[in-house]
């Protein structure tokens, strides 16, 4: 990478959470600890008098801001280039109906075509699906899963929904299936989202099918196809209320039935 007029950024490094430890210790890989340490001594990596520090996975939004800061006060933003903070700017807790920031896995998704979107996978290691998870290599498939969840949710909520529609909506998934194709790093990655079919005439019931696939440097890591319907809140919790009074019954009655198998005769 050369700048055009200044000295050129003889090193790339990727920058990912701390929880990815066993990642960086591949050359080129620094976690967020370990390059704030290099910031501090003002020794960069392999001897570099610049270099360009691209941000993974596993930063949230404060150690984005706190490495900038960083550099900043060390007098560093001339010589090291961060890449990748302006992309955690996540999708708002709305649109992916989280209500920890952190759990937020995508970012704002953007319209490419018609029926065509795309974000930016955004793992913070102090998501709800990091918490115990021991690789510290690749990343967990369940976090694929989610993140294609997020997605469905955030671009009906900011491409389908009709404007000024302030109704509130209940998504129910109604089919699931996920190929695995090849691990995910701690590196920075996309979601690619294509409409396969939609029904739409009816603001109360949006119906979807869509594919999302995971792609890290342009590779496919997982595929989802995935089909599910955006009903009316008030609508789908009737129904909700109805089937879990429904269900409880059930289950008091098969509780009854075993127990009066298991008591002997004649005990009261």
């Amino acid at each position: 990478m050369t700048g055009t007029d200044e000295s050129p950024y003889s090193e790339v490094s990727f920058v990912v959470g701390d929880g990815f430890a066993e990642f960086a210790s591949h050359r080129n890989v620094l976690t967020v600890s370990q390059f704030a340490g290099v910031l501090r001594t003002g020794e960069l990596p392999g001897g570099a008098e610049r270099i360009s520090a691209v941000l993974g996975q596993g930063i949230s939004p404060h150690d984005a801001a706190y490495l900038r800061d960083l550099i900043e006060a060390r007098g560093m933003h001339h010589r090291v280039k961060l890449l990748g903070d302006a992309l955690h700017a996540r999708a708002g807790r709305g649109l992916a109906h989280k209500h920890r920031p952190e759990n937020v896995l995508i970012s704002r998704a953007r319209r490419v075509a018609d029926d065509l979107f795309e974000a930016d996978l955004l793992v913070d290691q102090h998501c709800e699906l990091m918490s115990d998870h021991t690789t510290g290599r690749h990343l967990q498939g369940m976090l694929s899963i989610e993140a294609a969840r997020q997605m469905f949710l955030a671009v009906t909520e900011q491409f389908f929904v009709p404007a000024g529609d302030t109704t509130a909506r209940y998504f129910v998934i109604n089919h699931l299936n996920t190929e695995f194709k090849s691990f995910l790093f701690p590196l920075p990655a996309r979601l690619d989202y294509r409409v396969v079919e939609s029904s739409t005439e009816n603001s109360g019931r949006l119906f979807f099918r869509v594919e999302v696939s995971v792609v890290q440097q342009e590779t496919e890591t997982a595929r989802l196809d995935i089909s599910f319907t955006a009903f009316d809140s008030e609508v789908i919790h009737r129904k909700e209320v109805q089937r879990a009074e429904y269900a409880l019954r059930s289950a008091l009655s098969a509780a009854a039935a075993a127990e009066s198998v298991r008591m002997p005769a004649g005990v009261v």
